[in-house]
This record gives structure tokens, sequence and C-alpha cells, in this order.
């Protein structure tokens, strides 16, 4: 039973590792210059707080983002990259 356990968390973890890394492309495509499957995000975060960075890298130039909350919670966020120095 143990061993399912874990095994069944093992699979959750890694499928939510690719999704959150691939909202992470997403986010950063349009910013960067890049279509999201061209977008590497490193250091994706596993649970956002707002507001929250990553890097995404595109055609070999290194960017940092950052998304936060435009209003309150539920409100719209506001999404911006710049390269890193």
């Amino acid at each position: 039973m143990r061993k399912a356990i874990l095994s069944f968390a093992f699979i959750v973890a890694t499928v939510t590792a690719c999704s959150t890394t691939s909202n992470y492309q997403r986010k950063s495509a349009g910013f960067v210059g890049c279509m999201p499957d061209d977008v590497q995000v490193p250091d994706a975060p596993d649970f956002a707080m707002m507001p929250v960075s990553w890097t995404a890298i595109c055609k070999n130039q290194r960017y940092v983002c950052t998304e936060s909350l435009a209003g309150g919670p539920g409100m719209a966020t506001n999404i911006h990259c710049s390269p890193a120095k």
C-alpha cells in the first residue's frame, strides 16, 4: 500500500511540475519573443504566491519575469519580463 501511495505521489508531482513549467512558458512567450515551446523556464515556482518571479530563456537570452496582482484577490495580474543583467 505504501509503495502505491509513493508511486501516485511521484506521478502527481511530475505532472504538476510539467504543467507549471508550461504555464510559465506561456506567460513568458509574448514578452521574450519566442513561442511557448521555445521558452525554457529552469526555475518555475512550485507554488505561486504573488508576486512571483522566474527565469525565462529564449534564443540563449536570459530574462527575469515577474507576475503580480493588478488589484485584489481574483483580479487580473501584471506580467513583466526584462533581460537579466
